[in-house]
């Protein structure tokens, strides 16, 4: 289903999606408000967007409109266009649309007034682009952009106010190409040197001297090659760096964050084969790697999720598939010299195609829908100590593959 944040009413608001039981999916075409405290359904009359799967939803703040495109109906996939105005639905019929699109994404420009559309497809991933100004779809040229791929790294310089974006795997290619989003249009960098193409890779932004940190990831050159150097990006051009003493082996899958308060880029985990994974922690320097080795540390994973927590000072990582190949529902937190496991005696089960956000107003995490086990424990919050489950009379039906 789809998700967003209605600033006029103060509410998030979900809609559509499937549900499952025993002998069917059904595709839901309910709406739900939710205000931090309740969900509320939102009822109405008149016509209304049949149940759906894989749309995109955007919220035009200026308007006061939801807006909702495309995805899975019953009969397949649509074009359709819908607006919600706070009491009810109304179908457009605009002259022009985007084609039949799912699993496309949508985000409102406040500034230019405009919904901006990108990619998603009806087979195959697209990398077109429109804009919808309420009345309209219009098909943005197709100026300079990145081709369609996946497992990239993609993270923000916050000196230069640029997201930058390296390699990943287009159908079987792998990716060498260095790109940068202002805020407005893509550009294709042509660095005097660059690292060699590759595949889920780490990448994050180092404060302490402003450039973008690359580490490890997967090529094929021929054959498979696991890859264990370290790149620096500093807007212009790629430079290789050389620790002077011991480095992280090879791997991809890994995680890296940034630890704004020792200055420091924290990895772990990731993938040393196709059958292996890591339990190890690194952290860099600016001139070097530091291997630490504490008594007691998550287990071997890949596929995890890694953030820095301001307010508390610290790394937390989340899940990840472990060397049985099944996903995880631990919760660590990295201090600089210790991994702490952040045991409550009630937590999720353990899932994968979750929903979760970070309520900033009042400092927990938020986590919304499917397992991995079938149990139906849809609703949790993460205070940095204790998971709590949330239970309400009226909600949601149980879902997967949400936003």
């Amino acid at each position: 289903h789809s998700m967003v944040y209605d600033s006029k009413r103060k509410r998030s608001v979900v809609f559509g999606g499937a549900s499952y039981d025993e002998e069917d999916t059904i595709f839901l075409n309910d709406m739900w408000a939710w205000d931090g405290i309740e969900w509320v359904e939102l009822f109405t009359e008149g016509e209304q967007p049949s149940g759906r799967v894989f749309q995109s939803m955007a919220y035009d703040s200026n308007r006061d409109r939801i807006i909702v495109n495309g995805g899975y109906v019953l009969s397949g996939q649509n074009d359709e266009t819908w607006e919600w105005d706070g009491e009810k639905w109304s179908q457009l019929e605009p002259e022009e649309k985007p084609p039949l699109k799912t699993e496309h994404t949508m985000v409102f420009n406040k500034i230019n007034g405009v919904v901006f559309l990108m990619g998603g497809g009806s087979n195959n991933p697209e990398n077109d682009t429109w804009e919808w100004d309420g009345f309209n779809w219009k098909k943005i040229p197709d100026v300079m952009k990145p081709p369609q791929r996946e497992r990239h790294a993609m993270t923000y310089d916050v000196n230069r106010n640029v997201v930058v974006m390296f390699g990943g795997l287009d159908k079987g290619t792998y990716m060498d190409d260095t790109w940068e989003w202002d805020g407005n249009n893509w550009e294709m960098k042509i660095p005097d040197n660059k690292p060699p193409e590759r595949m889920g890779h780490a990448m994050v932004y180092n404060h302490a001297d402003k450039t973008n940190i690359l580490f490890g990831g997967l090529r094929y050159s021929p054959g498979f090659v696991f890859l264990d150097d370290t790149w620096s990006w500093n807007g212009s051009d790629w430079t290789q760096l050389y620790p002077a003493s011991t480095k992280p082996s090879s791997r991809f899958n890994h995680e890296m964050a940034y630890d704004v308060e020792r200055n420091r880029i924290v990895m772990f985990g990731g993938s040393t084969s196709f059958s292996s994974h890591s339990d190890q922690t690194w952290e860099w320097n600016n001139n070097s790697w530091q291997f630490h080795n504490p008594s007691i540390k998550p287990s071997e994973r890949s596929g995890h999720g890694m953030v820095y927590d301001v307010d508390r000072k610290r790394i937390v990582m989340l899940g990840g598939y472990t060397q049985t190949s099944l996903p995880e529902n631990k919760v660590w937190e990295w201090n600089g010299s210790n991994w702490i496991e952040k045991n409550s005696s009630n937590k999720p089960s353990t899932r994968q195609n979750l929903a979760m956000a970070y309520d900033i107003e009042r400092g927990k995490t938020f986590l919304f829908g499917s397992t991995h086990d079938g149990n139906p424990d849809l609703f949790w919050e993460w205070d940095g100590d204790n998971w709590i489950e949330k239970k309400y009379g009226i909600h949601p039906q149980t879902r997967e593959y949400h936003a």
